[in-house]
């Protein structure tokens, strides 16, 4: 007759073995970069914030704009701040309107006219667009991070 034999692992075994297991993924698996995760996403918070001040001005008539500083920028309607988005730490704005601000029209169309606006990551150059078209106000951004900025 067979004789079955009962006998298996101890749990003293099992940690070693899950832990063995652990070191080895540890360094099998690679380091992933969130930079441009951070970079795409914080573009998008702008973009959506233009299109929020944008349509709100035209639907409600409001005067509500984007005033940029250059590591943060604020949201103001009339002379009262609604809001102020800090860009996470190493990212910088780069932008090219009048008086560094975005004001809309009733019809849509920017009164300070078009422009780009850049979110720079600082320590690897990288960076996002966002453009304003100047004759229709629409709000054009690429999911794309381009390389290599070489301004100021």
């Amino acid at each position: 007759m067979f004789k079955l034999n009962n006998k298996g692992l101890t749990i003293v075994e099992l940690i070693v073995v899950i832990a063995v297991l652990g070191l080895l993924f540890s360094f099998v698996i690679p380091k992933i970069d969130k930079n441009p995760y951070y970079l795409l996403s914080t573009s998008k918070v702008l973009r959506n914030d233009i299109r929020s001040i944008k349509y709100l001005t035209m639907t409600e008539g409001t005067y509500i704009r984007i005033l940029f500083e250059k590591y943060s920028y604020k949201i103001l309607e009339g002379p009262k701040q609604k809001s102020l988005v800090k860009m996470n730490k190493g990212y910088k704005i780069i932008q090219n309107f009048k008086e560094n601000t975005i004001v809309f029209n009733y019809n849509g169309t920017p009164l300070t006219g078009g422009g780009t606006i850049l979110i720079l990551d600082e320590s690897t150059k990288k960076y996002c667009e966002i453009t304003v078209v100047p004759a229709t106000g629409r709000i054009l951004m690429k999911n794309k991070i381009y390389k290599g900025y070489s301004g100021k």
